[in-house]
């Protein structure tokens, strides 16, 4: 196997909500070939990471005190890095897609959605678009009872465009949050 399609794709959060972090560290670690590299409260913070880190992705939360992750967007030059968006807010993916975000996950992040936007990543950096055999049975264990995960290959012929508006009702977010408490709970809080 070719050693760029194995190595491991480096992850850095900028989020000003505790939570938004444990999501995200938590998902990280469920994929093999993401390792997270830090994490950033703040966008200001975030400008002294980006270039000693120089991480592959960067999970940018868009509304942040102090600077906005859209300012940050206009500030930082990171050419390696691939945008990943994550905001409570739809309205903001307009916005970010004039910076060239690579991917935009809408809070809550379901591992469907988050996995999709990483592998999409992968194949970016390697030039590998398919998930490997490890990390759809890692995906087929969380996703069960839920419909399957899809490859690029199987989503070739669909159109590119995804709806910004990925509402769900309160109980269906909580209950998704609870079940990613529970589940870092149940695994000694990794």
């Amino acid at each position: 196997m070719n050693s760029n399609t194995t190595r491991k794709i480096s992850c850095l959060i900028i989020d000003d909500e505790e939570p938004a972090h444990e999501v995200l560290k938590f998902l990280i670690a469920k994929i093999p070939w993401l390792v997270c590299v830090g994490s950033c409260y703040n966008a200001v913070e975030a400008l002294e990471v980006i270039p000693d880190s120089k991480p592959d992705i960067l999970f940018l939360d868009v509304n942040m005190p102090e600077l906005t992750g859209l300012d940050l967007l206009s500030i930082v030059k990171a050419p390696n890095s691939h945008v990943i968006m994550t905001t409570a807010y739809s309205q903001y993916a307009v916005d970010g897609f004039t910076f060239d975000v690579t991917a935009f996950l809408l809070k809550p992040i379901g591992f469907d959605r988050f996995l999709k936007a990483v592998t999409k990543v992968r194949g970016l950096v390697t030039g590998n678009n398919l998930p490997d055999e490890k990390t759809l049975a890692t995906a087929a264990e969380e996703m069960s009872g839920s419909q399957p995960v899809q490859t690029d290959q199987a989503l070739a012929a669909r159109p590119m465009l995804q709806p910004i508006n990925d509402w769900r009702d309160e109980n269906a977010v909580q209950e998704e949050y609870m079940w990613i408490w529970a589940e870092k709970n149940r695994m000694g809080g990794r």
